[in-house]
């Protein structure tokens, strides 16, 4: 499928690219398997979030920070309950 085709199908299907970079980055970086489908859709949302308010941070970047905290100990609750400035300087080390 050509890059024109994938965009198209895309579109076709309402699919958010932004939401589906920041999903393919968690599922990349985290072992995904190990959260239930709505503490990853936490994860995603807040993600989102965090890639929507920091201009120069990348999807890796954030995705890697989350798998930082997870390794902490950090639950997701807690994660997605921090204050953007505080993720944003915990991404910042990962670009």
């Amino acid at each position: 499928m050509t890059y024109r085709e994938q965009l198209n199908k895309v579109n076709e299907l309402g699919i958010n690219i932004c939401d589906l970079t920041i999903a393919n980055e968690l599922n990349c970086v985290l072992d995904a398997e190990a959260y239930t489908a709505k503490k990853f859709e936490r994860l995603c949302e807040y993600a989102r979030y965090i890639y929507l308010k920091a201009d120069s941070i990348t999807a890796e970047a954030i995705a890697r920070a989350i798998e930082d905290l997870l390794s902490q100990g950090k639950t997701v609750g807690k994660i997605v309950a921090m204050n953007k400035y505080s993720f944003i300087d915990k991404a910042v080390c990962y670009m």
